[in-house]
């Protein structure tokens, strides 16, 4: 089992870095650019309206499933959707609590205004800076929203970079799901667990995960999650 409030603010944190490197990778060519605060502030200031549009429609389902079954969800949207309800009303239904929403605005906040700022913060910054919470969800279940949100907010910065042959670079996907697990499922400064690995990539992608079990549940959520953008893709 895992924190609520942990899990949602490693969706947070996901949303942010991943909606923010798809729009930078299609935009910015040199490696080091893309990292400098200037950049990203420019991302940030040209797609400043955007951003909480994408947040609130990418965050609803996941959110909604860190507090409902699916059949809870749907009969809430049939009980509370009415013509002009917005999705920021959504996601606070999400939310199911006061304790939630506030913690949802808040950590939205600290990234919004970091980024505004040209900083991303580090995984160490976040395991520090985070709400914390004490109702628990099922692991697995988190591994699967969190992978879901780094994949639909990485192809979402992509069709909002502005870029007609914008396309998804697998190297920063791979780079923020491996992020993401290490901050979600990291007890420790997250920074300090990742020293280069023998087994490479698959290494440092299994020490991230902590279990097998982990890691087949990561792998399954991105090729489901590869499999919704491509069909998203073909419907446009």
């Amino acid at each position: 089992m895992i924190s609520k409030h942990k899990v949602l603010a490693s969706m947070i944190r996901s949303f942010f870095g991943a909606y923010t490197a798809g729009i930078i990778d299609n935009n910015v060519t040199d490696i080091y650019e893309k990292h400098k605060p200037q950049t990203i502030k420019k991302v940030m200031l040209e797609h400043y309206e955007q951003i909480s549009v994408a947040f609130h429609d990418i965050l609803f389902y996941p959110i909604a499933h860190i507090n409902y079954t699916e059949e809870e969800i749907t009969r809430c949207l049939q009980d509370n959707y009415k013509e002009g309800t917005t999705m920021i009303e959504l996601v606070q239904l999400a939310c199911k609590t006061d304790e939630m929403h506030k913690a949802m605005i808040a950590e939205y906040k600290r990234h919004f205004e970091s980024l505004l700022q040209g900083h991303i913060p580090t995984a160490s910054e976040h395991e520090k800076a985070y709400i914390r919470g004490g109702d628990c969800m099922e692991t697995g279940d988190a591994i699967k929203l969190v992978v879901r949100i780094v994949m639909t907010s990485y192809s979402k910065g992509v069709k909002q970079s502005g870029k007609a042959d914008a396309t998804l670079h697998q190297p920063s996907i791979l780079k923020l799901t491996l992020d993401a697990m290490n901050v979600l499922l990291s007890d420790e400064e997250a920074d300090s667990i990742l020293p280069e690995s023998d087994g490479g990539l698959a290494g440092m992608f299994y020490k991230a995960c902590k279990k097998q079990e982990y890691f087949q549940l990561m792998t399954e959520a991105m090729d489901e999650a590869y499999g919704t953008i491509a069909d998203d893709d073909d419907d446009h």
